[in-house]
């Protein structure tokens, strides 16, 4: 099992030269389905589902905290590009 201790989603996004980044995701965009440790897809999962295990890396998943480092990480690469 994997424990992560989040401190690297604590790091700022780099933004435009006016302070602020406009970015938005599509709605589909699959951040809870996906391990952000490892970016294996698992596929949706009823909302009673709180934690998953993903089978590639043996990671410990908690829905919310997955889907926001999904986020962060999708958001960063977007705004890369």
């Amino acid at each position: 099992m994997t424990f992560l201790d989040g401190s690297d989603l604590l790091a700022a996004v780099p933004v435009a030269p006016g302070g602020q980044a406009d970015l938005s995701l599509d709605r589909a965009f699959p951040s809870s389905q996906t391990c952000s440790a490892c970016g294996h897809r698992d596929g949706p999962k009823p909302l009673d589902v709180r934690a998953w295990t993903c089978p590639n890396r043996d990671t410990r998943n908690d829905r919310d905290w997955n889907a926001g480092r999904n986020i962060l990480y999708e958001g960063r690469r977007t705004l890369a590009a």
